[in-house]
């Protein structure tokens, strides 16, 4: 188990849209005082009972504080819609982006491409970089980065 600097309990829910049904972990506002804690979204690397887990804890003015829990932590972790859980966790570093090998050699090759890149904030080179590395269909990626090449 790691050290993680701040603990926060929470209760699992669903949280729907027309679309989709998803997994969330709704807190409690009133923890989220600290200044470091008052960002949205506030992006944090820890655990869910012990899975590991990676995101972000997100607000809105209907739901107050909550994070989407990926289907993967959900189905292996046992739990169930209503219970309560514990996330232990650091804040994450925000300027940090993992980068698909197929991206990081697209930009290796292209240096308006590289340029465009470095152009882009982190948020939206996380997003770029999830949108190529994550695709449903994996040759969905391939045609992905030719499109975002051909614009850069």
């Amino acid at each position: 188990m790691s050290h993680y600097v701040h603990r926060i309990a929470g209760s699992l829910g669903t949280l729907s849209n027309p679309r989709n049904d998803y997994v969330a972990v709704f807190f409690r506002d009133d923890f989220f005082t600290a200044p470091k804690l008052t960002s949205t979204p506030l992006w944090i690397d820890g655990e869910l009972n012990e899975h590991p887990i990676k995101g972000a804890i997100l607000w809105s003015r209907a739901l107050g504080r909550y994070m989407i829990v990926s289907p993967d932590v959900f189905s292996s972790s046992g739990l169930r819609i209503g219970e309560n859980v514990e996330i232990r966790f650091n804040l994450d570093d925000t300027e940090q982006v993992t980068i698909p090998d197929e991206l990081s050699e697209a930009l290796d090759a292209a240096p308006l491409a590289r340029a465009a890149w470095c152009g882009l904030t982190a948020g939206r080179r996380r997003a770029l970089a999830y949108w190529v590395g994550k695709p449903r269909v994996r040759w969905c990626g391939s045609i992905r980065l030719e499109n975002w090449l051909s614009f850069s």
